[in-house]
């Protein structure tokens, strides 16, 4: 039997360029079109086709509807203790189950805003046809900035050869102390050296994120019918979530190396004046005129662009 040949990276890129172009809810798509539409209802925006001396009076019906309904929908999910609930699949998992269903409420809805996500999560169901949350690990280290005081150096030095730290603050002073000698028991005074200093510390990353994704910024295969449909037909052959960005943003990410940047900038060209253009779909969600715009020709670290994970 002949082996299968590989595709190479430039195959592969052209390939996920191909689904990303051809995913629904792209740009000027029908459905990027009918969420704008909808949009537009829910706010109760003009028309544009109004006539001097006519009535201009917009019908709510559409907000009206989608605020008398989301009460009722998120009743649903948070009247209860627990919004989150695991079951025993077999004799013995219930006492397992019982932590597994108070650790996903703790992390649902104290260490996310889980009231919030779920009202943004309904509404954009109601008014954009899909609600979409996003459930990742964020594995980023975190800093932590400590501050001492008159550390002696047996305290300091250990403290400072750490891995995880980081001075950025060093003062060192001379003070006279009472010191008890070890031989003699006798209270002596003697002079030590003690440590003014501040220090960063990198805290491992491991949190549990829940974030709703605008709609707009969703991306799945044309032909797609499940996110995950564990290679039964319908499955999506592409999801991603896709974002603006700009190359300072993208060197503050832990995630990607420096050759990665490299072959950006490199494909930039160290600058750009061709900032992606707002959909119509994003101006229209847009209710404060904040959308960006602004390229990248005077500083090229806000170079603008897209990052589709």
């Amino acid at each position: 039997m002949a082996k299968s040949k590989g595709i190479s990276k430039s195959e592969l890129q052209a390939l996920v360029q191909a689904e990303i172009a051809d995913a629904v809810g792209m740009d000027n798509s029908t459905l990027s079109n009918e969420r704008a539409k909808a949009l537009d209802y829910y706010l109760a925006r003009p028309f544009g086709n109004e006539q001097e001396g006519r009535s201009s009076v917009v019908s709510t019906d559409v907000s009206d509807t989608v605020e008398w309904i989301m009460p009722t929908i998120i009743r649903m999910f948070t009247a209860g203790e627990e919004t989150i609930e695991y079951e025993p699949t077999k004799p013995g998992d219930e006492k397992f189950a019982q932590e597994a269903t108070e650790y996903g409420n703790c992390v649902w809805m104290r260490d996310n805003p889980g009231f919030l996500n779920y009202y943004t999560w309904f509404k954009d169901g109601l008014i954009s046809k899909n609600g979409i949350i996003k459930i990742w690990r964020d594995e980023t280290p975190k800093e932590k900035r400590e501050r001492y005081h008159d550390l002696p150096e047996e305290a300091y030095t250990p403290l400072v050869n750490q891995e995880d730290v980081t001075v950025s603050e060093h003062t060192e002073k001379k003070s006279k102390r009472l010191v008890p000698d070890m031989q003699t028991g006798q209270v002596t005074e003697q002079e030590v050296t003690l440590h003014d200093l501040v220090l960063t510390r990198k805290i491992p990353g491991g949190k549990v994120c829940v974030e709703p994704v605008p709609p707009e910024e969703f991306l799945i295969s044309r032909d797609g019918r499940r996110i995950n449909g564990w290679g039964r037909p319908g499955e999506a052959r592409m999801v991603g979530h896709r974002t603006r960005t700009t190359l300072s943003d993208l060197r503050n990410d832990a995630n990607l190396d420096e050759e990665a940047l490299d072959i950006i900038e490199r494909q930039l060209g160290g600058t750009s004046d061709d900032t992606p253009s707002a959909t119509q779909e994003e101006i229209t969600r847009d209710t404060v005129e904040d959308t960006t715009t602004s390229g990248g020709v005077n500083n090229p670290a806000m170079t603008v662009l897209f990052r589709t994970e």
